[in-house]
Parts: structure tokens; C-alpha cells; sequence
């Protein structure tokens, strides 16, 4: 029920590509899950009105839901771990989290999700290396314009308007196995990167568009570069406030 950390655990969720809802407490938790469709939760103990603990017991016994559930709490007490367990929770995360632990822990529940439903998510994750310092350097960009700002804040916009759309397609792709159109787009994808300064990601773009590895590592490095776009897009927003 804290705001700040609702506001943060969005925050990251989002970037990670997850669509999220906030209920401010158990009451408001079971009656969405009574109305909509949800693939995970992330239950916080300590709520007013109904906490964590009943909330789950109500999702088990009475809505006989089998949703997986990921407990969050500051506590560390020992055996509170066990206790979220016994209750019929699926995993424990402590609070303040850390954002790769978070993401793997969900990742161990969405897969299994998706293998077993017959339609297929749009959003695929994979894990995505941890070590990653590259930041957007407009150097180039600035070279070929040879000092023309309004050329720089248009082909920044375009970047921001156009990548994510492209990202969107490739992820289709990848769904579909159009092995041609993920080459294609790739393609494209690539020469973008590389207007803003983000070789590693362009290099990435490069090897899923020779097609030399496998399916799963094609996907595991696209993945890697969609989960990173999400932050440049920001930094890019920021560039175009404070210097255009």
C-alpha cells in the first residue's frame, strides 16, 4: 500500500514489457481476479483491510485458482519464506528487490504458461546478460548533419516513433517463425542502432539477420535488445528536451 513502491514496481515491471494492475489491498486483488485475466501475481503480506496471506488462501480455496503467485515482503524472518509456501504461494521475493531477480523469478512461471496455452503470448522473454554499459552517442548523427539541429530532433523522433513499431513486428515474427521477415526487419533494425551510437545492439540485430545461430540464441538476443531499447527511449526523450 505504499505508494512509492507501487510506483517503482510498475515502473520496472513496465520496462520489462509487462502490462500491470495495482489493487491497494486483498479485497480489490480478489475482486479483479474474479473479473479479468491475469498471468502472475506479485502479493505484498503486509496490505490494510485483507493482507497477503488471506488473500492467497482465498485465491486457492475459494476461487480455486492455480495463477502463480510470488510473495513480496521487507520481512526476513526465518521460516517466512516456508510459511508463503505452505500457504500456497509459488516463490518469496524480498523488498527492496532487485530488478534481475525479480525478472528471472517471473520468468520461471511465464514460460510454463505459455507452452501450456493454446494461443501463444505476444510478449516472449528470455534471460538477458547482466553486464551491459553502451549509451546512446549522437556523434555520428551529428557528424552527418553537419550542425543541423532540426535534422537531429527529426531523425530522433522518427528513431522513437518508428523502432518500437519495428520491435513489435520482429517479436510477430519470431512468434510466426517467418524466418525472411525476422532478416528483413533485422535488417532495417540494425542501421537505426547504429544512427544513435548503440553498436553492441546493432551488432546483435546483425547475427539474428545472417541467420548463423540458432532459434533459441536468435531469440535470446533479441530479447536482449528490446529489454535495453526500453531505457534508450528514455535517455532519447531526455536528449530531445534538454538539448532541441
Amino acid at each position: 500500500d505504499n505508494a512509492l513502491n507501487q510506483r517503482l514496481a510498475v515502473k520496472v515491471l513496465s520496462k520489462m514489457g509487462f502490462a500491470v494492475e495495482i489493487a491497494d489491498n486483498g479485497i480489490i486483488g480478489i475482486e479483479k481476479l474474479k473479473n479479468g485475466k491475469y498471468d502472475l501475481i506479485l502479493m505484498d503480506i503486509q496490505m490494510p483491510v485483507m493482507d497477503g496471506n488471506e488473500a492467497t488462501k482465498i485465491i486457492r480455496k475459494d476461487l480455486n485458482l492455480q495463477i502463480p503467485i510470488i510473495a513480496m515482503t521487507a520481512h526476513s524472518l526465518v521460516g517466512e519464506k516456508e510459511k508463503c509456501i505452505e500457504i500456497g504461494m509459488n516463490d518469496y521475493i524480498g523488498k527492496p528487490f532487485k530488478q534481475n531477480d525479480l525478472y528471472q523469478k517471473i520468468l520461471n512461471f511465464l514460460p510454463e504458461k505459455k507452452e501450456n496455452s493454446n494461443s501463444v503470448s505476444k510478449f516472449i522473454i528470455k534471460k538477458v546478460p547482466e553486464v551491459y554499459s553502451e549509451s546512446i552517442n549522437l556523434n555520428y548523427l551529428k557528424e552527418l548533419s553537419g550542425g543541423d539541429k532540426p535534422f537531429e530532433k527529426e531523425m530522433l523522433e522518427l528513431f522513437l516513433n518508428k523502432v518500437p513499431k519495428e520491435i513489435d513486428m520482429l517479436d510477430s515474427a519470431f512468434i510466426d517463425s517467418d524466418s525472411a521477415l525476422i532478416k528483413s526487419i533485422a535488417h532495417k533494425l540494425k542501421s537505426s542502432m547504429s544512427i544513435v551510437g548503440l553498436s553492441v545492439l546493432s551488432n546483435y540485430l546483425s547475427d539474428i539477420e545472417s541467420d548463423t545461430l540458432n532459434r533459441e540464441l536468435c531469440l535470446e538476443k533479441f530479447t536482449f535488445v528490446k529489454y535495453q531499447l526500453n531505457k534508450h527511449y528514455e535517455s532519447l526523450q531526455k536528449i530531445l528536451i534538454n538539448e532541441y
